[in-house]
Protein backbone atom coordinates (compact mmCIF):
# COMPACT_ATOMS: atom_id res chain seq x y z
CA UNK A 1 0.00 0.00 0.00
CA UNK A 2 2.87 2.29 0.94
CA UNK A 3 4.64 1.69 -2.37
CA UNK A 4 1.41 2.22 -4.31
CA UNK A 5 1.05 5.63 -2.67
CA UNK A 6 4.62 6.53 -3.69
CA UNK A 7 3.90 5.46 -7.25
CA UNK A 8 0.73 7.59 -7.37
CA UNK A 9 2.60 10.62 -5.98
CA UNK A 10 5.44 10.09 -8.46
CA UNK A 11 3.01 9.82 -11.39
CA UNK A 12 1.15 12.94 -10.24
CA UNK A 13 4.42 14.92 -10.03
CA UNK A 14 5.58 13.59 -13.42
CA UNK A 15 2.24 14.47 -14.98
CA UNK A 16 2.40 17.97 -13.50
CA UNK A 17 5.94 18.44 -14.81
CA UNK A 18 4.94 17.13 -18.25
CA UNK A 19 1.86 19.36 -18.41
CA UNK A 20 3.84 22.36 -17.18
CA UNK A 21 6.56 21.72 -19.74
CA UNK A 22 3.98 21.32 -22.51
CA UNK A 23 2.22 24.50 -21.38
CA UNK A 24 5.48 26.47 -21.29
CA UNK A 25 6.46 25.10 -24.71
CA UNK A 26 3.05 26.08 -26.10
CA UNK A 27 3.32 29.51 -24.48
CA UNK A 28 6.78 29.94 -25.93
CA UNK A 29 5.54 28.91 -29.38
CA UNK A 30 2.56 31.28 -29.13
CA UNK A 31 4.88 34.16 -28.20
CA UNK A 32 7.24 33.28 -31.04
CA UNK A 33 4.28 33.06 -33.43
CA UNK A 34 3.11 36.59 -32.54
CA UNK A 35 6.63 38.01 -32.73
CA UNK A 36 7.32 36.39 -36.09
CA UNK A 37 3.89 37.31 -37.47
CA UNK A 38 4.56 40.99 -36.76
CA UNK A 39 8.15 40.83 -37.94
CA UNK A 40 7.45 38.95 -41.17
CA UNK A 41 4.41 41.01 -42.14
CA UNK A 42 6.34 44.25 -41.59
CA UNK A 43 9.17 42.94 -43.79
CA UNK A 44 6.86 41.67 -46.52
CA UNK A 45 6.28 43.75 -49.61
CA UNK A 46 2.61 43.45 -50.52
CA UNK A 47 1.91 41.95 -53.92
CA UNK A 48 -0.82 43.25 -56.21
CA UNK A 49 -3.71 42.15 -53.97
CA UNK A 50 -2.14 42.64 -50.55
CA UNK A 51 -0.21 40.41 -48.17
CA UNK A 52 0.34 36.68 -47.89
CA UNK A 53 -0.32 35.18 -44.48
CA UNK A 54 -0.69 31.59 -43.31
CA UNK A 55 -1.26 30.93 -39.60
CA UNK A 56 -1.03 27.18 -40.19
CA UNK A 57 2.21 27.57 -42.11
CA UNK A 58 3.78 29.97 -39.63
CA UNK A 59 2.81 27.73 -36.70
CA UNK A 60 4.54 24.83 -38.48
CA UNK A 61 7.67 26.95 -39.01
CA UNK A 62 7.75 27.90 -35.32
CA UNK A 63 7.20 24.29 -34.19
CA UNK A 64 9.90 22.90 -36.46
CA UNK A 65 12.49 25.56 -35.71
CA UNK A 66 11.83 25.70 -31.95
CA UNK A 67 12.48 21.95 -31.72
CA UNK A 68 15.21 21.34 -34.27
CA UNK A 69 16.80 24.48 -35.66
CA UNK A 70 17.49 27.28 -33.19
CA UNK A 71 19.99 28.90 -35.57
CA UNK A 72 17.34 29.37 -38.27
CA UNK A 73 14.89 30.64 -35.63
CA UNK A 74 17.40 33.27 -34.50
CA UNK A 75 17.95 34.31 -38.09
CA UNK A 76 14.21 34.66 -38.57
CA UNK A 77 13.57 36.68 -35.42
CA UNK A 78 16.40 39.01 -36.49
CA UNK A 79 14.71 39.57 -39.85
CA UNK A 80 17.24 37.56 -41.90
CA UNK A 81 14.59 35.79 -43.97
CA UNK A 82 16.76 34.73 -46.91
CA UNK A 83 19.20 32.84 -44.67
CA UNK A 84 16.35 31.27 -42.72
CA UNK A 85 14.77 30.15 -46.02
CA UNK A 86 18.06 28.55 -47.08
CA UNK A 87 18.29 26.72 -43.75
CA UNK A 88 14.78 25.28 -44.14
CA UNK A 89 15.55 24.25 -47.72
CA UNK A 90 18.68 22.38 -46.61
CA UNK A 91 16.61 20.53 -44.00
CA UNK A 92 14.20 19.54 -46.83
CA UNK A 93 11.21 20.92 -44.93
CA UNK A 94 9.11 21.57 -48.03
CA UNK A 95 5.98 23.08 -46.48
CA UNK A 96 7.67 25.47 -43.97
CA UNK A 97 10.20 26.44 -46.67
CA UNK A 98 7.41 27.19 -49.15
CA UNK A 99 5.54 29.32 -46.60
CA UNK A 100 8.58 31.36 -45.60
CA UNK A 101 9.66 31.83 -49.21
CA UNK A 102 6.15 33.04 -50.07
CA UNK A 103 6.29 35.67 -47.33
CA UNK A 104 9.79 36.63 -48.44
CA UNK A 105 9.15 36.59 -52.20
CA UNK A 106 5.54 35.73 -53.25
CA UNK A 107 6.28 35.89 -56.99
CA UNK A 108 9.19 33.48 -56.78
CA UNK A 109 7.32 31.08 -54.51
CA UNK A 110 4.58 30.37 -57.04
CA UNK A 111 6.74 27.80 -58.84
CA UNK A 112 7.49 25.98 -55.59
CA UNK A 113 3.80 25.53 -54.80
CA UNK A 114 2.99 24.51 -58.36
CA UNK A 115 5.64 21.79 -58.09
CA UNK A 116 4.34 20.66 -54.68
CA UNK A 117 0.77 20.47 -56.01
CA UNK A 118 1.99 18.47 -59.01
CA UNK A 119 3.91 16.01 -56.81
CA UNK A 120 1.09 15.76 -54.26
CA UNK A 121 -2.15 16.12 -56.25
CA UNK A 122 -4.31 15.04 -53.28
CA UNK A 123 -2.87 17.58 -50.85
CA UNK A 124 -5.59 20.21 -50.41
CA UNK A 125 -3.48 22.34 -48.07
CA UNK A 126 -0.89 22.87 -50.83
CA UNK A 127 -3.73 23.82 -53.21
CA UNK A 128 -5.04 26.33 -50.67
CA UNK A 129 -1.66 28.03 -50.35
CA UNK A 130 -1.25 28.12 -54.14
CA UNK A 131 -4.71 29.65 -54.54
CA UNK A 132 -3.76 32.40 -52.05
CA UNK A 133 -0.53 33.09 -53.95
CA UNK A 134 -2.42 33.41 -57.24
CA UNK A 135 -4.86 35.77 -55.54
CA UNK A 136 -2.29 38.16 -54.05
CA UNK A 137 -0.34 38.19 -57.33
CA UNK A 138 -3.43 39.34 -59.24
CA UNK A 139 -4.00 36.01 -61.03
CA UNK A 140 -7.62 35.87 -59.92
CA UNK A 141 -8.97 33.43 -62.50
CA UNK A 142 -6.20 30.94 -61.56
CA UNK A 143 -6.98 31.54 -57.86
CA UNK A 144 -10.68 30.82 -58.41
CA UNK A 145 -9.94 27.65 -60.42
CA UNK A 146 -7.44 26.36 -57.84
CA UNK A 147 -9.80 27.08 -54.94
CA UNK A 148 -12.59 25.23 -56.75
CA UNK A 149 -10.33 22.15 -57.03
CA UNK A 150 -10.02 21.85 -53.23
CA UNK A 151 -12.01 18.77 -52.21
CA UNK A 152 -14.28 19.70 -49.33
CA UNK A 153 -14.77 16.14 -48.03
CA UNK A 154 -11.05 15.43 -47.69
CA UNK A 155 -9.75 18.95 -47.06
CA UNK A 156 -8.76 20.25 -43.65
CA UNK A 157 -10.91 22.94 -42.06
CA UNK A 158 -8.21 25.52 -42.88
CA UNK A 159 -8.11 24.58 -46.58
CA UNK A 160 -11.92 24.77 -46.72
CA UNK A 161 -11.74 28.23 -45.14
CA UNK A 162 -9.37 29.38 -47.87
CA UNK A 163 -11.68 27.94 -50.52
CA UNK A 164 -14.75 29.71 -49.10
CA UNK A 165 -12.87 33.00 -48.75
CA UNK A 166 -11.64 33.00 -52.35
CA UNK A 167 -15.06 31.95 -53.63
CA UNK A 168 -16.54 34.87 -51.69
CA UNK A 169 -14.24 37.25 -53.56
CA UNK A 170 -15.24 35.62 -56.84
CA UNK A 171 -18.95 36.07 -56.04
CA UNK A 172 -18.42 39.69 -54.97
CA UNK A 173 -16.73 40.53 -58.25
CA UNK A 174 -19.67 38.92 -60.06
CA UNK A 175 -22.07 41.06 -57.94
CA UNK A 176 -23.60 37.91 -56.41
CA UNK A 177 -23.73 39.34 -52.90
CA UNK A 178 -25.87 36.68 -51.21
CA UNK A 179 -23.52 33.86 -52.23
CA UNK A 180 -20.50 36.04 -51.41
CA UNK A 181 -21.82 36.61 -47.88
CA UNK A 182 -22.53 32.91 -47.31
CA UNK A 183 -19.02 31.91 -48.41
CA UNK A 184 -17.31 34.61 -46.32
CA UNK A 185 -19.31 33.58 -43.23
CA UNK A 186 -18.31 29.95 -43.78
CA UNK A 187 -14.66 31.04 -44.08
CA UNK A 188 -14.84 32.96 -40.77
CA UNK A 189 -16.23 29.88 -38.99
CA UNK A 190 -13.48 27.64 -40.36
CA UNK A 191 -10.67 30.04 -39.44
CA UNK A 192 -12.02 30.78 -35.96
CA UNK A 193 -12.32 27.07 -35.15
CA UNK A 194 -8.69 26.62 -36.22
CA UNK A 195 -7.69 29.71 -34.18
CA UNK A 196 -6.29 31.29 -37.33
CA UNK A 197 -7.08 34.80 -36.13
CA UNK A 198 -5.35 36.74 -38.90
CA UNK A 199 -7.25 34.85 -41.60
CA UNK A 200 -10.49 35.21 -39.63
CA UNK A 201 -9.85 38.97 -39.51
CA UNK A 202 -9.25 39.08 -43.26
CA UNK A 203 -12.49 37.15 -43.83
CA UNK A 204 -14.30 39.63 -41.55
CA UNK A 205 -12.95 42.43 -43.77
CA UNK A 206 -14.44 40.64 -46.77
CA UNK A 207 -17.80 40.29 -44.98
CA UNK A 208 -17.73 43.97 -44.06
CA UNK A 209 -17.06 44.90 -47.67
CA UNK A 210 -20.00 42.80 -48.86
CA UNK A 211 -22.39 44.40 -46.35
CA UNK A 212 -21.03 47.88 -47.15
CA UNK A 213 -21.68 47.39 -50.86
CA UNK A 214 -25.12 46.00 -50.00
CA UNK A 215 -25.83 49.12 -47.86
CA UNK A 216 -26.30 47.13 -44.64
CA UNK A 217 -24.17 49.62 -42.73
CA UNK A 218 -24.67 48.49 -39.12
CA UNK A 219 -23.64 44.91 -39.89
CA UNK A 220 -20.72 46.12 -42.03
CA UNK A 221 -19.42 48.19 -39.10
CA UNK A 222 -19.62 45.19 -36.77
CA UNK A 223 -17.62 43.10 -39.26
CA UNK A 224 -14.90 45.73 -39.69
CA UNK A 225 -14.65 46.27 -35.91
CA UNK A 226 -14.35 42.49 -35.41
CA UNK A 227 -11.47 42.43 -37.90
CA UNK A 228 -9.78 45.39 -36.21
CA UNK A 229 -10.06 43.68 -32.82
CA UNK A 230 -8.33 40.53 -34.09
CA UNK A 231 -5.54 42.49 -35.80
CA UNK A 232 -4.94 44.50 -32.61
CA UNK A 233 -4.75 41.28 -30.62
CA UNK A 234 -2.02 40.02 -32.95
CA UNK A 235 -0.47 43.53 -33.18
CA UNK A 236 -0.52 43.36 -36.99
CA UNK A 237 -0.13 47.06 -37.77
CA UNK A 238 -0.57 46.81 -41.53
CA UNK A 239 -3.86 44.98 -41.27
CA UNK A 240 -5.06 47.35 -38.55
CA UNK A 241 -4.58 50.18 -41.03
CA UNK A 242 -6.62 48.30 -43.59
CA UNK A 243 -9.48 47.75 -41.14
CA UNK A 244 -9.43 51.42 -40.12
CA UNK A 245 -9.53 52.43 -43.78
CA UNK A 246 -12.60 50.28 -44.31
CA UNK A 247 -14.32 51.82 -41.29
CA UNK A 248 -13.52 55.22 -42.74
CA UNK A 249 -15.11 54.30 -46.07
CA UNK A 250 -18.20 53.00 -44.32
CA UNK A 251 -18.75 56.04 -42.11
CA UNK A 252 -18.06 58.38 -45.04
CA UNK A 253 -20.85 56.66 -47.01
CA UNK A 254 -23.16 57.41 -44.06
CA UNK A 255 -22.17 61.11 -44.10
CA UNK A 256 -20.40 60.70 -40.74
CA UNK A 257 -17.55 62.76 -42.12
CA UNK A 258 -15.66 63.70 -38.93
CA UNK A 259 -15.67 60.09 -37.79
CA UNK A 260 -14.50 58.94 -41.22
CA UNK A 261 -11.66 61.46 -41.25
CA UNK A 262 -10.55 60.23 -37.81
CA UNK A 263 -10.38 56.62 -39.06
CA UNK A 264 -8.46 57.67 -42.18
CA UNK A 265 -5.96 59.75 -40.19
CA UNK A 266 -5.25 56.83 -37.84
CA UNK A 267 -4.77 54.49 -40.81
CA UNK A 268 -2.56 56.99 -42.66
CA UNK A 269 -0.37 57.56 -39.60
CA UNK A 270 0.12 53.80 -39.16
CA UNK A 271 1.20 53.46 -42.80
CA UNK A 272 3.51 56.49 -42.68
CA UNK A 273 5.07 55.33 -39.41
CA UNK A 274 5.83 51.91 -40.92
CA UNK A 275 6.85 53.28 -44.36
CA UNK A 276 4.03 51.41 -46.15
CA UNK A 277 3.77 53.38 -49.38
CA UNK A 278 1.04 51.23 -50.84
CA UNK A 279 -1.05 51.53 -47.68
CA UNK A 280 -0.49 55.28 -47.77
CA UNK A 281 -1.75 55.49 -51.36
CA UNK A 282 -4.81 53.38 -50.57
CA UNK A 283 -5.78 55.68 -47.69
CA UNK A 284 -5.21 58.73 -49.90
CA UNK A 285 -7.71 57.25 -52.38
CA UNK A 286 -10.22 56.85 -49.59
CA UNK A 287 -9.60 60.40 -48.35
CA UNK A 288 -10.24 61.58 -51.91
CA UNK A 289 -13.62 59.84 -51.81
CA UNK A 290 -14.35 61.54 -48.48
CA UNK A 291 -13.57 64.95 -49.99
CA UNK A 292 -15.80 64.09 -52.94
CA UNK A 293 -18.67 63.19 -50.60
CA UNK A 294 -18.23 66.57 -48.92
CA UNK A 295 -18.30 68.25 -52.37
CA UNK A 296 -14.69 69.38 -51.98
CA UNK A 297 -14.01 68.44 -55.58
CA UNK A 298 -10.66 70.20 -56.07
CA UNK A 299 -9.27 68.64 -52.90
CA UNK A 300 -10.57 65.23 -54.00
CA UNK A 301 -8.83 65.56 -57.37
CA UNK A 302 -5.52 66.59 -55.80
CA UNK A 303 -5.60 63.70 -53.30
CA UNK A 304 -6.58 61.09 -55.92
CA UNK A 305 -3.82 62.28 -58.27
CA UNK A 306 -1.28 62.00 -55.41
CA UNK A 307 -2.47 58.44 -54.74
CA UNK A 308 -2.31 57.61 -58.46
CA UNK A 309 1.29 58.78 -58.64
CA UNK A 310 2.34 56.52 -55.75
CA UNK A 311 0.47 53.52 -57.22
CA UNK A 312 2.20 54.11 -60.56
CA UNK A 313 5.60 54.20 -58.84
CA UNK A 314 4.76 50.90 -57.14
CA UNK A 315 3.34 49.42 -60.39
CA UNK A 316 0.16 48.64 -58.46
CA UNK A 317 -2.41 48.29 -61.24
CA UNK A 318 -5.36 47.73 -58.93
CA UNK A 319 -4.57 50.90 -57.00
CA UNK A 320 -4.20 52.84 -60.25
CA UNK A 321 -7.60 51.57 -61.41
CA UNK A 322 -9.25 52.79 -58.22
CA UNK A 323 -7.57 56.21 -58.51
CA UNK A 324 -8.87 56.59 -62.08
CA UNK A 325 -12.26 55.40 -60.84
CA UNK A 326 -12.33 58.20 -58.24
CA UNK A 327 -11.14 60.76 -60.78
CA UNK A 328 -14.09 59.75 -62.99
CA UNK A 329 -16.47 60.71 -60.18
CA UNK A 330 -14.56 63.97 -59.61
CA UNK A 331 -14.86 64.80 -63.32
CA UNK A 332 -18.58 64.00 -63.20
CA UNK A 333 -19.06 66.25 -60.16
CA UNK A 334 -17.23 69.06 -61.98
CA UNK A 335 -19.28 68.40 -65.15
CA UNK A 336 -16.16 67.67 -67.21
CA UNK A 337 -17.90 65.03 -69.29
CA UNK A 338 -15.18 64.45 -71.89
CA UNK A 339 -12.74 63.85 -69.03
CA UNK A 340 -15.26 61.47 -67.43
CA UNK A 341 -15.12 59.32 -70.57
CA UNK A 342 -11.30 59.43 -70.60
CA UNK A 343 -10.75 58.60 -66.90
CA UNK A 344 -13.43 55.88 -66.92
CA UNK A 345 -11.71 54.29 -69.94
CA UNK A 346 -8.39 54.33 -68.06
CA UNK A 347 -10.03 52.55 -65.13
CA UNK A 348 -11.77 50.09 -67.48
CA UNK A 349 -8.49 49.11 -69.16
CA UNK A 350 -7.11 48.17 -65.72
CA UNK A 351 -10.25 46.46 -64.39
CA UNK A 352 -10.86 44.27 -67.45
CA UNK A 353 -7.79 41.97 -67.14
CA UNK A 354 -8.87 41.24 -63.56
CA UNK A 355 -12.45 40.52 -64.65
CA UNK A 356 -13.83 42.79 -61.93
CA UNK A 357 -17.37 42.77 -63.32
CA UNK A 358 -18.90 45.16 -60.80
CA UNK A 359 -16.22 47.82 -61.40
CA UNK A 360 -16.33 47.26 -65.18
CA UNK A 361 -20.09 47.82 -65.29
CA UNK A 362 -19.81 50.88 -63.05
CA UNK A 363 -17.25 52.54 -65.34
CA UNK A 364 -19.24 51.66 -68.45
CA UNK A 365 -22.35 53.19 -66.90
CA UNK A 366 -20.28 56.28 -66.04
CA UNK A 367 -19.25 56.62 -69.70
CA UNK A 368 -22.82 56.10 -70.93
CA UNK A 369 -24.07 58.80 -68.54
CA UNK A 370 -21.46 61.24 -69.85
CA UNK A 371 -22.35 60.49 -73.48
CA UNK A 372 -26.04 61.00 -72.61
CA UNK A 373 -25.38 64.45 -71.12
CA UNK A 374 -23.27 65.37 -74.16
CA UNK A 375 -26.19 64.42 -76.40
CA UNK A 376 -24.35 61.47 -77.95
CA UNK A 377 -27.22 59.05 -77.48
CA UNK A 378 -26.00 56.46 -79.99
CA UNK A 379 -22.73 56.03 -78.10
CA UNK A 380 -24.61 55.92 -74.79
CA UNK A 381 -27.10 53.35 -76.07
CA UNK A 382 -24.34 51.13 -77.44
CA UNK A 383 -22.62 50.98 -74.04
CA UNK A 384 -25.88 50.47 -72.16
CA UNK A 385 -26.78 47.52 -74.39
CA UNK A 386 -23.40 46.00 -73.51
CA UNK A 387 -24.21 46.41 -69.82
CA UNK A 388 -27.64 44.77 -70.07
CA UNK A 389 -26.19 41.86 -72.03
CA UNK A 390 -23.22 41.46 -69.68
CA UNK A 391 -25.14 41.85 -66.42
CA UNK A 392 -28.51 40.23 -67.16
CA UNK A 393 -27.40 36.81 -65.92
CA UNK A 394 -26.39 38.23 -62.52
CA UNK A 395 -29.59 38.11 -60.49
CA UNK A 396 -28.40 40.44 -57.75
CA UNK A 397 -26.60 42.88 -60.05
CA UNK A 398 -28.01 46.40 -59.80
CA UNK A 399 -26.09 47.77 -62.81
CA UNK A 400 -28.52 46.25 -65.29
CA UNK A 401 -31.39 48.18 -63.67
CA UNK A 402 -29.40 51.40 -63.96
CA UNK A 403 -28.72 50.65 -67.62
CA UNK A 404 -32.41 50.04 -68.40
CA UNK A 405 -33.31 53.27 -66.59
CA UNK A 406 -30.89 55.34 -68.66
CA UNK A 407 -32.02 53.61 -71.87
CA UNK A 408 -35.56 54.57 -70.92
CA UNK A 409 -34.49 58.21 -70.56
CA UNK A 410 -32.86 58.11 -73.99
CA UNK A 411 -36.06 56.90 -75.67
CA UNK A 412 -38.15 59.28 -73.56
CA UNK A 413 -36.02 62.08 -74.92
CA UNK A 414 -36.67 60.74 -78.44
CA UNK A 415 -40.42 60.73 -77.61
CA UNK A 416 -40.59 57.00 -78.33
CA UNK A 417 -42.88 56.56 -75.35
CA UNK A 418 -43.81 52.89 -75.61
CA UNK A 419 -40.19 51.76 -75.92
CA UNK A 420 -39.23 54.05 -73.03
CA UNK A 421 -42.04 52.63 -70.88
CA UNK A 422 -40.96 49.06 -71.63
CA UNK A 423 -37.38 49.88 -70.61
CA UNK A 424 -38.50 51.53 -67.36
CA UNK A 425 -40.64 48.47 -66.59
CA UNK A 426 -37.59 46.25 -67.08
CA UNK A 427 -35.65 48.50 -64.72
CA UNK A 428 -38.46 48.19 -62.15
CA UNK A 429 -38.38 44.40 -62.31
CA UNK A 430 -34.67 44.36 -61.43
CA UNK A 431 -35.07 47.02 -58.73
CA UNK A 432 -37.92 45.15 -57.03
CA UNK A 433 -36.02 41.87 -57.26
CA UNK A 434 -33.11 43.47 -55.39
CA UNK A 435 -35.35 45.47 -53.02
CA UNK A 436 -34.06 48.84 -54.22
CA UNK A 437 -37.46 50.41 -53.74
CA UNK A 438 -36.28 54.03 -53.83
CA UNK A 439 -34.88 53.41 -57.32
CA UNK A 440 -38.08 51.59 -58.30
CA UNK A 441 -39.99 54.71 -57.17
CA UNK A 442 -37.98 56.82 -59.65
CA UNK A 443 -38.74 54.35 -62.46
CA UNK A 444 -42.44 54.41 -61.64
CA UNK A 445 -42.35 58.22 -61.65
CA UNK A 446 -40.91 58.11 -65.18
CA UNK A 447 -43.61 55.65 -66.25
CA UNK A 448 -46.25 58.00 -64.80
CA UNK A 449 -44.78 60.85 -66.85
CA UNK A 450 -45.14 58.75 -70.01
CA UNK A 451 -48.75 57.88 -69.15
CA UNK A 452 -49.46 61.57 -68.63
CA UNK A 453 -47.89 62.52 -71.96
CA UNK A 454 -49.99 59.84 -73.66
CA UNK A 455 -53.18 61.27 -72.09
CA UNK A 456 -53.68 58.40 -69.60
CA UNK A 457 -54.20 60.66 -66.58
CA UNK A 458 -55.89 58.06 -64.35
CA UNK A 459 -53.12 55.53 -64.99
CA UNK A 460 -50.50 58.23 -64.41
CA UNK A 461 -52.09 59.02 -61.02
CA UNK A 462 -52.15 55.32 -59.97
CA UNK A 463 -48.52 54.88 -60.99
CA UNK A 464 -47.46 58.01 -59.09
CA UNK A 465 -49.28 56.78 -56.00
CA UNK A 466 -47.32 53.50 -56.20
CA UNK A 467 -44.09 55.45 -56.61
CA UNK A 468 -45.01 57.60 -53.60
CA UNK A 469 -45.71 54.51 -51.48
CA UNK A 470 -42.28 53.08 -52.30
CA UNK A 471 -40.55 56.40 -51.59
CA UNK A 472 -42.34 56.82 -48.24
CA UNK A 473 -41.44 53.30 -47.12
CA UNK A 474 -37.82 53.97 -47.97
CA UNK A 475 -37.95 57.40 -46.26
CA UNK A 476 -36.65 59.19 -49.36
CA UNK A 477 -37.86 62.61 -48.24
CA UNK A 478 -36.83 64.71 -51.26
CA UNK A 479 -38.37 62.21 -53.67
CA UNK A 480 -41.56 62.07 -51.57
CA UNK A 481 -42.00 65.85 -51.82
CA UNK A 482 -41.38 65.81 -55.56
CA UNK A 483 -43.93 63.03 -56.12
CA UNK A 484 -46.54 64.82 -54.00
CA UNK A 485 -46.13 67.93 -56.15
CA UNK A 486 -46.58 65.84 -59.31
CA UNK A 487 -49.79 64.33 -57.89
CA UNK A 488 -51.14 67.76 -57.04
CA UNK A 489 -50.45 68.94 -60.59
CA UNK A 490 -52.50 66.01 -61.93
CA UNK A 491 -55.45 67.21 -59.80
Amino acid sequence: MKYSLYIIIFLAIASAIWMGTAFLRRLKEDMLFKILARRLLSKQKPAENGWFFSSIGLSEIVRRLAQNNHQALNLLTNGKMAKACLSLKKKKLAYPYGILLTIYNPRKAKKIWQQLCFKHPKNNLYRAELAKIYLINGKESEAFTTAESIKEKSASRYARGVKYYIQSIEMTKASEMKEASQNASAAVKCFEKERCLAEAGIAYLQLGTIYRISAVSDVAQTMFESALGLFKKLQLVELQAEALGNLGMLTAAQNRFEEAESYFEKALNLNLKNNRKRGEAEILNQQALLSLAQKQNSKARKTAEKALKIHQQLHNLQGQAFSWDILSYVNLAQKKYDEVIFSAQKALSLYKPRKNLSAILEMKYMQASAYFVLGKNESAEKILRQITKQAAKQESCFHVANAYNLLGLIFLQKKEFQRAKGLFMQAVSFEERNERFNCAAVDYANIALIEQKCGNVDQARKTLELALEYAQNFEADELVEQLKKQLQQLG
